[in-house]
């Protein structure tokens, strides 16, 4: 059977990123890392078996928007990938608060124009390719502050504007992890209420799959 290719780019922070080895080759399975990206890789193949599947996760851990923006052309639109799948934005609002009176996050403002521009980038040289944004979250973990979740909750709801406005996918890890909570304790799920367990990876996997889904031919 003759499959037909599919390569998909995953960019992100930490959460993307889990361990990943980024001196392997960009498809070995060493380079997935051990979170949701992992789980995909072999829930795809195994769902769509049609299809030759390529992957490359491009996940660094600590980055924000403008990190990504940076190396956009690099890890991003030199790779030609069929389906991108970006998950950015709790560093942004995070390590504003966690450097003490050095502010290190991304005002809001410069998030989104930011993030507006890479979607620009990225449609403009690959018109067809077919695009997920992940929503960014935060659960009641030992990193977790009301003040924290108000501004990453601003955060989520600019991507899901940006996603509304140039009709998107979108994953909404939120509500996953919310609606988790009914039967998952915080410890079972993100214990710092940002980084996933095992369980809240393939929570986040799941979910993936069900926007992958929604997109043509997915």
């Amino acid at each position: 059977m003759q499959k037909t290719p599919c390569s998909v780019v995953f960019q992100g922070d930490s959460i993307t990123d889990c361990g990943r080895n980024a001196n392997q080759e960009p498809d070995a399975p060493g380079n997935f890392g051990n979170g949701y990206v992992r789980i995909l890789c072999g829930r795809l193949p195994q769902l769509h078996p049609q299809r030759a599947w390529t992957f490359f996760n491009r996940g660094i851990s600590g980055h924000k928007i403008t990190q990504l923006y940076a190396r956009w052309q690099k890890d991003t639109l030199n790779l030609q990938p069929d389906v991108l799948s970006i998950l950015v934005g709790v560093n942004d609002v995070w390590h504003g608060f966690k450097r003490g009176d050095v502010y290190d996050g991304v005002p809001l403002s410069h998030f989104i124009r930011s993030y507006d521009a890479l979607l620009d980038f990225t449609i403009e040289q690959m018109p067809a390719v077919r695009i997920i944004l992940g929503e960014p979250f935060l659960i009641q973990g030992s990193a977790w502050t009301e003040e924290f979740a108000e501004e990453l909750t601003i955060r989520a709801h600019a991507i899901r504007d940006l996603a509304t406005r140039r009709g998107l996918a979108l994953v909404p890890y939120q509500k996953v992890f919310t609606d988790a909570l009914q039967t998952y304790t915080v410890d079972e799920l993100a214990p710092d209420g940002v980084h996933p367990t095992i369980l809240g990876h393939t929570l986040m996997a799941d979910a993936w799959l069900n926007t992958f889904k929604t997109l043509n031919n997915g």
